[in-house]
């Protein structure tokens, strides 16, 4: 709803600082063409104001239409100096140096604009006439009313009547008129200031999901790296299962770290949007890619509605958090949702293969299995020792093949224990074997159910050693 010139100025007189209001005013007087009562508002809203564009083409235009050629022209080249790729602010300063008779001046401005955007016609032409030693006595048209002003054509330079809306020479759309008019367009000074709240607020959610992505994986993948991929072993089948999947899932994790930034940034960069706070693309797509990891590493049993409340995070966080306008913001969000998700699942599946989402059993199995587990009691024997066993299925084939592995720690009794363990198979094969010097050791590797194994540890004196098997496989001593 529109509010009249009379309310805007006493609102103003109750409410000096409003510099938005007091813009709509100034907008107002100059449709009316009241110029001598829009200029003190206009210096007024250029002295208090932030910078903006706007406001200095429509008091430029001002003193233009009050025969103030050198103010306007002293504002306008302020302005191109701040804004020096605005084509708008030059063209007007180019017209306005014309009209105050300096051809030479507005040339080299036009110039500047055609290097700046070699495709406007317009700009070639005025370079021509200007540069036209027979046009020196030509100028624009100076009078203060539009009804008088003849419109010349920026494609062929023909002069036209105000009323025409199409040159009658070459049928081009007459869109630029003589006299330095103000154009309204969305600057980046114009945008609303960003939200410090929803900023913090961002970047304390990123952190904290960074942190969380770094601290769930290392609590799996620590003991591969201590043991090795064969001693990679977790004591129910839950641990078995995090710790087989734990590279599929880090380097998905990773696909997702670099794409969703890249994407939201491009998106952002596509929908042409004049300012961002710094940074905001990318601290949302580090946000995305880490809830996306963190929502892999939640138990079988649960893991469908954490992936799908990550899933959900992911594509909500950046309709909240970007600041652009909502149908962009809508476009955005979709394609970067859709590329990500499709780049890190890829890896994933490149990696763990679709067995993942295709073994439903599992979780029924994982979850009747933790219910049962039990803790896996140590063995105490002397060396040389040996310890005949196999593992029992878990009724699922998948889980079996995935969280198979066996990790045997042995520990001596004396505290400069020197002994050798073997890991073998049912026919006598070495499968793994390490040679302790100290107090303790360990050995692992991979297992089928109903297979047979052997444990053994052999030292050349007797040490009293004690024997703790970790598997999320059950096991079944022989004897």
């Amino acid at each position: 709803m529109s509010t009249s010139i009379e309310a805007l100025i006493e609102h103003l007189i109750e409410h000096p600082e409003d510099h938005d209001a007091r813009w709509r005013l100034c907008k107002k007087l100059y449709a009316r063409r009241e110029y001598e009562d829009v200029l003190s508002h206009l210096e007024q809203l250029k002295e208090d104001w932030k910078p903006k564009r706007n406001v200095d083409r429509y008091l430029a235009a001002t003193y233009y239409r009050l025969k103030m050629y050198g103010q306007s022209i002293a504002l306008l080249e302020e302005a191109v100096a701040r804004w020096p790729q605005e084509a708008g602010l030059r063209e007007q300063l180019a017209r306005v140096y014309e009209v105050s008779g300096d051809r030479e001046a507005a040339a080299r401005e036009w110039e500047v604009m055609y290097r700046i955007d070699p495709s406007r016609s317009s700009a070639a032409n005025a370079i021509e006439r200007l540069r036209d030693p027979d046009n020196e006595d030509e100028v624009l048209p100076e009078a203060a009313d539009v009804g008088e002003v003849t419109i010349v054509c920026p494609e062929c330079d023909a002069k036209n009547s105000p009323d025409f809306e199409v040159c009658w020479r070459c049928k081009s759309l007459l869109t630029l008129s003589p006299t330095p008019a103000p154009i309204e367009f969305l600057s980046s000074e114009d945008l609303a200031p960003p939200s410090t709240t929803r900023l913090m607020l961002s970047g304390l959610c990123s952190v904290a999901v960074l942190a969380g992505a770094v601290y769930v994986p290392l609590s799996y993948v620590t003991p591969p790296l201590v043991f090795g991929t064969a001693g990679a072993a977790g004591d129910t089948l839950s641990d078995g299962l995090n710790l087989n999947l734990a590279i599929p899932r880090a380097v998905a994790g990773a696909v997702a770290l670099v794409v969703a930034p890249i994407c939201l940034w491009l998106g952002v960069k596509m929908t042409k949007t004049p300012k961002l706070p710094p940074g905001q693309p990318w601290t949302i797509g580090v946000f995305v890619a880490g809830v996306l990891y963190l929502g892999q590493w939640a138990p079988l049993q649960f893991l469908p509605h954490s992936v799908g409340a990550a899933l959900a995070i992911a594509f909500l966080s950046p309709l909240y958090s970007l600041q652009i306008k909502m149908l962009p913001r809508v476009a955005v969000s979709v394609m970067s949702f859709i590329v990500t998700v499709a780049a890190a699942g890829s890896a994933f599946v490149a990696l763990a293969g679709i067995e993942p989402f295709t073994n439903t059993d599992a979780s029924e199995v994982i979850q009747a299995s933790a219910l049962a587990q039990v803790g896996k009691s140590p063995r105490k024997a002397t060396t040389p020792y040996a310890i005949d066993h196999r593992f029992t299925a878990t009724g699922s084939p998948w889980l079996d093949k995935t969280a198979g592995v066996v990790r045997f720690e042995v520990e001596a009794a004396a505290d400069s224990a020197n002994f050798q363990i073997e890991y073998r198979d049912a026919e006598n094969n070495v499968l793994a074997q390490k040679m302790v010097k100290g107090k303790k050791g360990s050995i692992g590797a991979r297992v089928h159910p109903d297979a047979e194994y052997k444990l053994v540890v052999n030292s050349n004196q007797r040490y009293e050693v004690t024997v703790r098997p970790v598997s999320p496989l059950h096991i079944v001593y022989s004897r």
